[in-house]
């Protein structure tokens, strides 16, 4: 087995501090590095990816972090967190890598709903709070994550037919007896419902 899988992230040079005496050697060394299986991911069993493969966590603890991990390695993704230094090197290679971001989360709750649909009522909260935040409205379509008066969860849709309705201060649930399935809850994240009411405003099912 190749030397290079067993190489730990120490392995990475910090490029903001290198003597000049080893400076002639950190473009060969990150070039190895980077075509080499190197980043380590424990989805899918544990194993070793090339830079290509991998997406990398660059997620703050704000954004739920360890929920948002959970969740892709049960879609079976290959999520890999490595320190600030190795990103550093990598991007200073390789400019362009694939990240956890709401747009990558979004597509593979999409592609592979059974990762989330079981998970209780604060976490998927969690992950729309996290799906809205780069305010790609439109990619929310089919996502069962609009949270419901009557506790439940339903999918954006951008047809009449199925539209969820806000309550508001002159226009308050109480008026709509029986009809909690068809109301937005507003016993969520003050952030959540500002971005929600900016979605109705595009026309995904909401009004």
């Amino acid at each position: 087995m190749a030397l290079s899988f067993f190489l730990p992230n120490r392995a990475w040079p910090d490029i903001t501090n290198i003597e000049p005496t080893w400076k002639r050697l950190q473009v060969p060394l990150l070039k190895f590095l980077c075509s080499a299986p190197v980043i380590f991911t424990e989805a899918v069993g544990r194993k070793w990816l090339d830079i290509g493969e991998a997406i990398f966590d660059r997620l703050h603890e704000d954004d739920s972090r360890e929920l948002l991990r959970q969740v892709l390695f049960q879609a079976r993704q290959n999520v890999a967190t490595v320190p600030d230094h190795v990103i550093q090197c990598i991007t200073w290679h390789t400019p362009t890598i694939s990240e956890v971001d709401p747009c990558f989360v979004r597509l593979v709750l999409k592609n592979i709903p059974s990762c989330y649909k079981a998970l209780g009522r604060m976490e998927k909260l969690c992950l729309l709070k996290f799906a809205l935040k780069d305010g790609m409205f439109s990619q929310l379509l089919d996502l069962e994550l609009l949270p419901l008066s009557d506790g439940t969860f339903t999918s954006f849709q951008n047809s009449d037919k199925f539209a969820i309705y806000m309550s508001l201060p002159e226009h308050p649930a109480e008026l709509l007896p029986g009809l909690r399935h068809r109301l937005l809850a507003q016993d969520v994240d003050s952030g959540i419902l500002r971005k929600l009411h900016e979605v109705a405003g595009e026309g995904i099912s909401l009004m």
